[in-house]
């Protein structure tokens, strides 16, 4: 039976639609998701300005409104409530998130020793060398690492190879929680370089190091020119496959800077020497000692990321203490106060390049970001003009990163990234400003107010060394204990605490962690080293130069409540308590 011609329209219009259909099922799996319109109403971009409304659509901002303004009808809205709007600060060096790799030596034949004297020169040792290895491929931060760095306010970090002399192409991420291909903003930023190499053999000095990056120049150079006389058909070998040499022609050609790892003086002292020799573009990365060189570095127009690595903090000296105390050693007064001086020399040293008009950005390196932000605040209690330490956690960075068109800046067209604080955290007169939202990429993640201590300690606020400590409590008599903490720069606490039931008891306790924000602390610990015992929260508060507070745990008998009282130990005492 024939099919009639109407049939066979109706059949081939059937399998067109179920085509549609099948392909229309399977198409979600393949979409990329992008935010939803989001309106930041009532926020200000500076402190005492009129509230503005931020429309961002496509992870860009695309509007600036009055406040009266009519919003998009599909845009999300949320409202500000006078909180101020900056940009998320960008972390212009970190080793986070990039693992360290040792590039393969030996990339050329063994040189001939049939004469019994090695008399050729090798034609790729590649110890310490490794241009093409890209952290843009390599990076794997983790969501705690990331989520890290947002609970500070930064939104951009670059990830950084090292630990080699040459070590490979940093990249500038989004530090949103997004697969590494979709947070890289920018792939291929600086080639990172240090005075260090991996593994046995030459080069392991520095002499070793400067000569290998000479030779890795000359290689380079020849191998981008027998490449261009092989393209052009001119007489010559075909020049070798070599992903390295390769990788580093943008430096020869002045497209791409090196940022090299340097502290010491005399190290960036070589650097700028070597910058000058083979004509390369320098960025000072760590810089603790560059102050020393502040004059060259602004001459030459060598911008320095600062790690704010100042080393363990020397105590101020003080009197020695008379009358009553057992015999001990102090060093002599003149040699801790010239270590102190010293130390304060390095802290300060921003502020002389500032001063010297050098260009800088900040960088956590291997360090938590709740520090960096915390000894970026401390240059501005300094002296460091707020608005420079702005610019160096923001637009600068970006500008130096080369990612200025898209970060760094709430414009219209710009990346959306915004983060909005309760307070400028970078203002001495704000200790308490609070981050309440962050933007970036157009996402929004809030960030609730709670207890006060997401904050950095108040300055002067310390919590470390031996304490012994108090509890008292209606229901029965007083219980001792002695406690040992370290604090960090961000507030975070560690340590070990021990509670005794009366003075020749025995103690039970250990480890503990806490927080320090402002004047307040929460100190954690358990009864005993088992985790099943009892765990107990201590909340202090600083009143009148002394701690004290609450103290809670709860029992089988139910929970027991007691006041708490710290002491500091006297340092000459501390033995004591060991």
């Amino acid at each position: 039976m024939l099919e009639s011609r109407s049939t066979r329209v109706l059949a081939r219009a059937l399998f067109v639609l179920a085509s549609a259909l099948c392909g229309a099922s399977a198409a979600p799996a393949q979409t990329h998701r992008s935010a939803a319109p989001l309106a930041l109403r009532n926020v200000r971009l500076a402190a005492g300005s009129a509230p503005v409304t931020l429309v961002l659509r496509d992870g860009r901002i695309q509007a600036v409104l009055a406040p009266e303004a009519a919003v998009p009808i599909d845009a999300h809205s949320i409202d500000g409530a006078g909180l101020l709007a900056l940009v998320p600060f960008v972390d212009a060096y970190t080793t986070t998130g990039c693992p360290l790799r040792t590039p393969e030596p030996n990339r050329d034949l063994p040189t001939d020793v049939g004469a019994n004297v090695d008399i050729d020169m090798r034609e790729a040792n590649r110890k310490g060398v490794q241009p093409a290895y890209r952290a843009a491929s390599a990076a794997a931060l983790t969501s705690e690492q990331r989520l890290a760095w947002r609970k500070s306010g930064f939104g951009h970090a670059l990830v950084a190879p090292h630990g080699q002399i040459v070590c490979g192409t940093s990249a500038l991420l989004s530090l949103r929680e997004a697969a590494t291909r979709d947070a890289v903003v920018a792939p291929s930023v600086f080639q990172q370089a240090s005075f260090a190499a991996t593994g046995p053999g030459y080069p392991s000095t520095a002499m070793g190091y400067v000569a290998q990056l000479r030779q890795l120049y000359l290689d380079a150079r020849r191998h981008a020119e027998l490449g261009q006389r092989y393209a052009s058909g001119r007489p010559g070998a075909r020049p070798a496959w070599d992903e390295d040499l390769d990788a580093f022609q943008p430096v020869l050609a002045g497209a791409q800077r090196i940022a090299a790892r340097a502290d010491r003086a005399n190290e960036i002292d070589r650097w700028l020497d070597l910058s000058e020799e083979l004509g390369f573009q320098l960025v000072i990365v760590g810089g603790r000692e560059a102050f020393r060189h502040a004059g060259r570095l602004s001459a030459r127009g060598v911008p320095v990321v600062l790690t704010l690595d100042w080393g363990e903090e020397v105590e101020a000296p003080k009197a020695s203490e008379s009358g009553g105390e057992r015999p001990r050693y102090d060093e002599p007064l003149e040699l801790r106060q010239e270590k102190r001086a010293k130390w304060e020399e390095l802290r300060g040293g921003a502020l002389v390049l500032q001063r010297a008009g050098v260009k800088l950005a900040f960088g956590s390196a291997d360090a938590a970001p709740g520090e960096l932000l915390a000894r970026v605040r401390k240059l501005v209690e300094l002296g460091l003009p707020i608005e420079v330490a702005r610019g160096a956690l923001g637009p600068d960075a970006a500008s130096l990163l080369g990612a200025e068109r898209r970060v760094g800046a709430l414009d219209v067209g710009k990346d959306a990234g915004i983060a909005l604080w309760t307070a400028d955290p970078l203002d001495p007169s704000s200790k308490g400003a609070r981050l309440r939202w962050l933007v970036l990429d157009g996402w929004s993640e809030e960030f609730p107010l709670s207890d006060g201590l997401e904050g950095p300690p108040a300055p002067g606020v310390d919590l470390s060394g031996k304490w012994t400590l108090e509890l008292a409590a209606e229901a029965s008599g007083p219980k001792l204990g002695e406690a040992e903490l370290e604090m960090e720069l961000d507030g975070g606490l560690k340590g070990t605490l021990l509670l005794r039931e009366r003075a020749d008891a025995t103690a039970k306790g250990g480890e503990v962690k806490g927080k320090v924000g402002g004047k307040q602390a929460r100190i954690t610990g358990r009864l005993g080293a088992a985790p099943t015992d009892p765990e107990w929260t201590m909340t202090l508060r600083l009143k009148e130069g002394g701690w004290s507070g609450d103290f809670e745990v709860k029992l089988e008998s139910g929970p027991y409540k007691a006041t708490v009282k710290f002491a500091k130990v006297p340092e000459h005492d501390e033995e004591l308590y060991r």
